[in-house]
């Protein structure tokens, strides 16, 4: 299955029918950082705003394909919301990996991960938003499949 996390309206993406769309608007709450989907409901967040199954749709899935509009060379403020609101897919035990401290794995597999950042962005921008996808990457145990910086919605499909 492809999760796909959107920011965008989903009429514009190439849909398959194994798809699982999140679609990140307003309505999502932040992470309160209370450790509820570690301690409380493993890997189900505690807040219920029909966002609480985050961590196991990506423990389900098998391509994990993040869709934001480029802000400030990270991501919209409805999918960072999503993205803190998933850290149950990993474990609050920490581990050496790469010389640096992370959370250890919960399920025993990598995730393909594509990023496609949509909007205007200056090469400083685009850096940035390279670096934090290769840092989400190592925390989620995943493996960058692409990322793709482009101007328009239109242009989503293609990228696909």
């Amino acid at each position: 299955m492809r999760l796909i996390l959107t920011d965008t309206k989903i009429d514009s993406l190439a849909k398959q029918p194994q798809d699982t769309i999140i679609q990140a608007t307003e309505k999502s709450k932040n992470c309160v950082g209370c450790f509820g989907c570690w301690l409380k409901t493993p890997g189900v967040c505690v807040i219920h705003d029909g966002y609480e199954n985050m961590p196991t749709l990506l423990a389900e899935c098998d391509k994990y394909i993040v869709i934001s509009k480029i802000t400030y060379g990270g991501f919209s403020p409805a999918i960072k919301r999503l993205t803190d609101r998933s850290i149950g897919y990993v474990l609050p035990f920490f581990c050496i990996k790469g010389g640096e401290m992370h959370h250890k794995q919960r399920y025993n597999k990598t995730l393909n991960y594509t990023v496609i950042f949509y909007g205007e962005a200056t090469d400083a921008e685009k850096a940035t938003a390279q670096k934090l996808v290769q840092a989400n990457a190592d925390n989620m145990y995943a493996k960058i499949d692409k990322v793709v910086f482009v101007r328009s919605l239109q242009d989503i499909k293609e990228a696909l």
